[in-house]
Formats: structure tokens, sequence, C-alpha cells
């Protein structure tokens, strides 16, 4: 997987490839995701970046109303985010209970980021079940969305802080799957991909009925379990007939 905003090595850095040479496909694989999810951990310098963008929107929030709060919520607001990751916001408290009033409210929302050159590439999406508006914040460089009185996002945020907690493998498969999805172009849901909650739910659910194996060295195994979702939801999974319930909290 490349990501352009990782600076490339320079000639003083060790690219020797490490070798995966493990007794089976599953250790191996387990041992590369490992390395891969090492490799797009968050910066210190990331996490700042993303901090700053969204006291950027807040400064422009309280400008429009006093009342307003900012909320993260999804990847970043869990730490489950690549380098490329948006940040993404809802605003409460702003006024907006109807959907024409939401879409209204981001209008304003856009013309105050487009006035105080706060935010660039900016586009509202009004026709979207959940309106947003889009744009990349001027002095950070991160990708922002942003949405009001939306508290389905915290929610979901919430679920995925309880995976993570009670499920090691959560963030492994997690972040490979967006991973593979976004180079396919299939992590959009408004073009009818699988967005984050929908792959935390299907990853939880991989979890919670993990493969078969009479091997313990494969029990808890990244590769294993990579492996036995693809087989799952790529080939098994009957999506007619089926539904997926996430329990046990």
């Amino acid at each position: 997987v490349h990501d352009h905003h990782r600076p490339q090595p320079t000639h003083t850095q060790d690219t020797t490839a490490k070798p995966y040479d493990g007794p089976s496909i599953e250790l191996r694989l387990h041992e590369e995701v490992i390395d891969l999810v090492d490799a797009f951990r968050p910066t210190k310098r990331e996490r700042a970046l993303r901090t700053a963008a969204v006291a950027n929107l807040t400064a422009i929030v309280r400008t429009l109303w006093k009342a307003a709060r900012v909320h993260t919520f999804g990847s970043f607001d869990t730490g489950v985010f690549l380098p490329s990751s948006d940040v993404d916001l809802v605003v409460l408290n702003a006024g907006g209970a109807s959907k024409p009033q939401q879409v209204a409210g981001l209008r304003q929302i856009e013309w105050a980021l487009r006035e105080k050159n706060v935010g660039h590439s900016l586009d509202l999406i009004s026709k979207a079940k959940v309106p947003i508006v889009k744009y990349i914040d001027v002095e950070t460089g991160v990708p922002v969305d942003v949405c009001l009185e939306q508290k389905d996002g915290i929610v979901s945020s919430t679920f995925a802080k309880k995976a993570l907690a009670k499920f090691p493998a959560f963030r492994h498969l997690t972040l490979l799957l967006t991973m593979w999805l976004r180079e396919r172009g299939l992590n959009d849901t408004f073009t009818g991909g699988v967005g984050s909650f929908l792959l935390q739910l299907l990853v939880v659910s991989t979890l919670q009925h993990p493969p078969r194996s009479n091997n313990p060295a494969l029990r808890g195994n990244l590769g294993a379990l990579v492996l036995h979702f693809f087989e799952t939801f790529g080939l098994r999974f009957n999506y007619s007939d089926v539904g997926l319930r996430v329990d046990q909290g």
C-alpha cells in the first residue's frame, strides 16, 4: 500500500525488505500485518496537525453560534486513522433540527471558511442522507468533513472504543481493510462503498466468530483472521437471506 503523505526513504535509511519465512502462510501474513500497521502508526506531528485543524474549525463555529460545540468522531477520535484519513467533526447546538436547517447552517460554515481563508477545495454535499461540508484546512493540509446535529457518529466512536478495548486484533484488521478499500475506491458510502462504521461491524463480527483451527499457534493469528474475513464476506456470506447482528454489548 502506497501513501503519498508519507516521506519516501532516503539513502540513509535501511530499506532492506524483511523476510517473512514462517512455517505457514498465516504466520507470515501475521508478521506482515503487524509491520504494515506499525509503519502507518500516526506520528506526533500528524496528531498535532489534526488537533490544529479541529481548533481552526472550532474558532469559525464560535463566530457563528455562541452556544455551539464541535466534537470529533470517527477514526481520529478513536486513534485508528491513516495519514490520509479525514477528520470527522460534528457541530452540536447550532439550531439545525431539520435537514434544510442543517444544509443552511453548513452553507454558513462554508461561507465563513472561504471568507477567512481557513479552508479550500470546499464542497457542500447537501443531498446526502447526512449533509456535510468537505474541505482541506489551509494551515495544516488536513482534509475535514463537517456535519451538523448528528450524534450517530459519536455513538459509533464509542462502539469502536469498546471494540478496541475488547479485541486486540481490532485495530490491525480495521486499518489493513481500510487501506485495502481505499486502494480500490470502495470506502466512500456516498458512492456505495463500505464506510468506517460498516467495516467496524464486519470486523467485530469476524472477531466474535473467529476461524476454527486445531493448531494452537493460529489462535488470535492476524493472518488467519484476514483470510477468514475475506472468505466469509467475499465468498460465503449469503447477503440475500442473511443479516449481521453484533451482540454482547
